[in-house]
């Protein structure tokens, strides 16, 4: 940063200033990364100056991502993991837009950096993680196994029993979800499950294929389900009879074994149409 960065940035927003273009060229010179966390700091004031942000990361994800740059690349990328938490802003701001080449970059940082003081990154995370087209999935990934089941259990029953419905442009998939939770094992569905049988409850899984994903994670739990998940699943069963959610949910019911079964037995006969065995 110089002492002419703010002039720099006014001028580079304003796509009437007749220095624009080489307003724009000189921060670039400097750098996305150094530029743009004075614009985020700005950005309640001046709702223009997002577009600069964008403009600048993307310019520097062009000329980093041209053949002859991977070298430098690495050596920018190891840069700014070493001052993480100075980035941390940026990395946010990147992995809410399409940016998408920098986007491990950003998911990396938000690693480096550790809970809780990256915790206002989970929800993004989170979606992420979940979603298998991005770029930063892996990483994001392991950024969930890094904060354990309990931490990402605090965020993710909130966003599964529909409080909190995306992040920026982006909404959560129920389905990618349910998914994600059976990839990250049982320690962390068996937290969540209770909250995935009260939608069902509610009939908030509305699509088939949530439905059925959602039982796949109650599969994965097995029996210390039982409890609080038979009497939904019982009247689950009810309601889809031979469907393939009906065979799945009546399997998933018969797992659980005669003992814990027993005290069921009488609502289990209400079931009218139950797929054959």
């Amino acid at each position: 940063m110089t002492e002419n960065t703010p002039l720099l940035i006014i001028r580079a927003s304003n796509q009437n200033d007749p220095l624009q273009k080489e307003a724009f060229q000189a921060l670039w010179q400097i750098g996305a990364w150094t530029v743009v966390p004075y614009i985020l700091q700005t950005l309640e004031e001046d709702d223009t100056l997002d577009d600069l942000a964008f403009d600048l990361l993307s310019a520097e994800e062009v000329w980093f991502f041209t053949e002859g740059n991977e070298a430098e690349y690495e050596g920018m990328i190891q840069e700014l993991l070493a001052h993480a938490e100075d980035h941390m802003a940026t990395a946010l701001y990147i992995l809410q837009n399409a940016l998408k080449g920098w986007w491990d970059a950003a998911m990396q940082i938000i690693r480096t950096i550790g809970y809780p003081r990256n915790a206002p990154a989970i929800p993004i995370v989170i979606l992420h993680a979940s979603d298998w087209n991005s770029l930063a999935q892996q990483t994001a990934f392991h950024v969930l196994q890094d904060l354990g089941p309990v931490v990402v259990a605090h965020y993710l029953i909130p966003i599964l029993s529909g409080k909190q419905l995306g992040v920026g442009q982006w909404f959560y998939s129920i389905y990618a979800l349910c998914l994600l939770l059976n990839d990250l094992g049982p320690s962390y569905s068996t937290l969540c499950a209770p909250t995935i049988i009260y939608m069902m409850r509610q009939n908030e899984f509305a699509q088939k294929v949530e439905i059925a994903t959602g039982l796949t994670v109650l599969e994965k739990i097995g029996p210390d389900s039982v409890t609080y998940t038979l009497p939904t699943l019982i009247d689950l069963a009810s309601r889809e009879g031979t469907s393939e959610v009906g065979k799945q949910v009546w399997r998933l019911i018969q797992s659980f074994g005669k003992e814990a079964l027993e005290p069921y037995k009488f609502l289990l006969e209400t079931i009218a149409e139950k797929p054959e065995q």
